[in-house]
């Protein structure tokens, strides 16, 4: 009887069980390394490096379409006004920053215009690879707080809604 009851008792405590992992919780807060850590969490918006793959569903689609970038700009704003993600980076900053340089407007265009072609050679100059060679998909990242991994879950279920339901 008594070895039942130990069986049950633990059995009832391992689906209680909770994880939730930080990456420097264990050291201490005059490690330097949690140092540099905190820095970036304090002033950079974030230490945690986080990234999104977006593949195209439609294959007759071009990744460079005004219609497809429409669509990534709304996950990109999502992460960065809902989602907290800092220094950002999509095609679509770099498609807003080049609008910015030859028209003024500091927006992602709603058609084909000169800004997409300086994007693209922005992009291929560059050593980060933000879309793929096959122009099939197209990655954005940015960095997020060491908030654990029960929060960061949870926002991730968040993003999956908001993409579901508005992207």
């Amino acid at each position: 009887g008594f070895f039942g009851v130990m069986v049950a008792w633990s059995a009832y405590g391992a689906f209680r069980l909770e994880s939730d992992a930080y990456l420097l919780r264990d050291l201490p807060p005059t490690s330097t390394n949690r140092k540099s850590f905190d820095f970036g969490d304090q002033n950079l918006g974030g230490s945690k490096p986080w990234e999104i793959a977006v593949y195209l569903k439609d294959s007759t689609q071009k990744i460079w379409s005004p219609e497809v970038m429409n669509e990534v700009n709304k996950a990109s704003s999502y992460l960065k006004d809902s989602f907290g993600l800092a220094e950002i980076r999509s095609p679509t900053e770099v498609l807003a920053y080049a609008n910015y340089l030859h028209y003024g407007e500091v927006e992602v265009p709603t058609r084909t215009n000169k800004a997409y072609s300086l994007a693209r050679q922005i992009l291929r100059q560059q050593n980060f690879r933000l879309i793929a060679e096959d122009q099939r998909s197209l990655r954005i990242t940015g960095l997020i707080p060491e908030i654990g991994s029960k929060a960061t879950v949870k926002m991730n279920n968040q993003l999956l809604q908001y993409l579901n339901s508005n992207v």
